[in-house]
């Protein structure tokens, strides 16, 4: 009995980690290590605590609105996962291979079906209900370099808007191609073109046009969008009623798949997981909505004009924020062909760790090690482990890929979520060698600034 409190204990400090929003959480895996070590717990209770691990970072990632019903939520949880620990630490000779691995399987699916239906019916009409606020005035703007039918579809979309205080504008970052053509021929649906600057020093190529909209832009709410974000009548209206709604002063989206089906969608990256344990609220760039003075009050764009992920540093100074998880529920969608996620993946995955190489390694060998895992204890004949791990990744996988493919396409994705594992280490490894060599370009532009070494006084002669 002491020893399963013990577990229970060390389960508790690492959901304490979680809710006081701490980067601590992962030590919760060397914790449970450690004191199986000490105190001689059976090895068969370590699968058994992992199953908590996977159900609570799986709802981490995919219940990271907030909710107040959270807490209630992970308290039922634990009752339910305590019974099976009771069960198979006082009865495990009695229960078979079987009954073991049904009861895994009801637990995964007990999570994912308190969690979701959670997150549908409750935090679905808290977010995303009609605001009785006065409308403030909104600035949709999108940059656009060298795009073409992308750049057509999000406009046809844009314009369609039902919201009245609006204003879409366009800016042409220096494009070779009919790009101010497309924007020009929307001059009579009220699209303005912005001609843009020549990028200047020190400044990447996105910030600097992001920062050229903000400052012709007139709304009290900017929105800025990527190219291929696709928009229905009602998204402005569901974006701005969320952030009155919830009183922050940043709402980022994360723009659901147009074809769920596709190959792009079903290899999509893992990055808003990793983002989700990484950040309080994580944050995605395709579509954020901010208020105009509370960016101005962090200097604006000036602040982030070298940040690859200039979001994550716009979090970090807004504090005050919120994610949408899934564009869909409010309209917002993205279409992106497989080669360009991939070609996006190469320019993004290695500075999503701060172009550490350490870090690189450490993500890379956790990846493949967490793969290959099961596949060990299936070659050493352990059945009951190799079981319950697989359990619990297929429990975080669906929950993972449900909350942006929906029922069949997220079942799908689950399946193949060890090859997505192995994907994306390779193309970590990929992008760490792109960035090695200086040698990453988007749209013609070579996005690596260049690297100055420091020399506190010149040679002598």
């Amino acid at each position: 009995m002491l020893n399963l409190v013990l577990l229970v204990v060390v389960n508790i400090i690492f959901v304490l980690f979680y809710l006081s929003r701490q980067r601590l959480l992962l030590l919760s895996i060397p914790i449970i290590f450690a004191v199986v070590i000490a105190t001689n717990i059976s090895w068969v209770l370590l699968p058994l605590a992992l199953i908590i691990y996977y159900s609570v970072l799986a709802a981490n990632a995919y219940y990271r609105l907030g909710s107040p019903q959270y807490g209630m939520q992970w308290f039922e949880q634990q009752i339910l996962l305590g019974f099976v620990l009771y069960i198979s630490y006082f009865d495990f000779k009695t229960q078979t291979l079987p009954i073991l691995t049904i009861t895994s399987v009801l637990l995964s699916i007990y999570c994912v079906v308190k969690i979701g239906l959670s997150r549908h019916v409750n935090r679905f009409k808290q977010t995303y209900s009609e605001s009785s606020l006065p409308n403030p005035t909104v600035s949709l703007a999108i940059p656009a370099r060298n795009e073409g039918q992308s750049l057509t579809n999000t406009l046809k979309s844009a314009v369609t808007s039902t919201y009245e205080k609006l204003e879409v504008l366009v800016l042409d970052d220096c494009s070779h191609d009919r790009t101010p053509e497309i924007i020009r021929a929307y001059a009579n649906d009220g699209v303005r073109f912005i001609e843009g600057q020549p990028l200047q020093e020190d400044w990447l190529g996105r910030n600097f046009a992001l920062h050229q909209l903000s400052v012709a832009a007139n709304g009290e709410i900017f929105i800025f969008a990527d190219v291929d974000v696709h928009f229905s009548e009602e998204t402005i209206s569901n974006i701005v009623a969320t952030m009155q709604n919830n009183n922050v002063d940043l709402v980022s989206v994360h723009p659901g798949f147009r074809n769920t089906w596709q190959l792009s969608s079903l290899f999509n990256t893992l990055r808003t997981y990793w983002k989700s344990l990484l950040f309080a609220t994580p944050i995605h760039g395709q579509c954020i909505a901010v208020k105009k003075d509370a960016l101005l009050d962090v200097g604006g764009f000036e602040s982030f004009k070298d940040s690859f992920y200039f979001e994550v540093k716009l979090l970090e100074s807004i504090q005050n924020s919120l994610t949408i998880t899934n564009g869909n529920r409010i309209g917002l969608s993205v279409y992106k062909s497989f080669k360009a996620r991939v070609e996006k993946d190469m320019r993004g995955l290695f500075p999503f760790l701060n172009k550490n190489y350490t870090a690189a390694c450490l993500f890379s060998c956790g990846a493949l090690l967490a793969v290959g895992l099961p596949m060990v204890f299936l070659l050493s004949d352990a059945w009951l482990l190799a079981t319950l791990v697989l359990a619990t990744y297929g429990a975080s996988a669906f929950i993972i890929h449900f909350s942006e493919l929906g029922l069949f396409s997220g079942l799908l994705a689950a399946a193949l979520f060890p090859f997505k594992v192995v994907f994306e280490v390779v193309l970590l490894a990929i992008s760490a060698a792109l960035y090695s060599n200086q040698y990453v370009f988007w749209k013609d532009r070579n996005i690596c600034l260049p690297m100055y070494e420091v020399t506190p006084k010149l040679p002598k002669v």
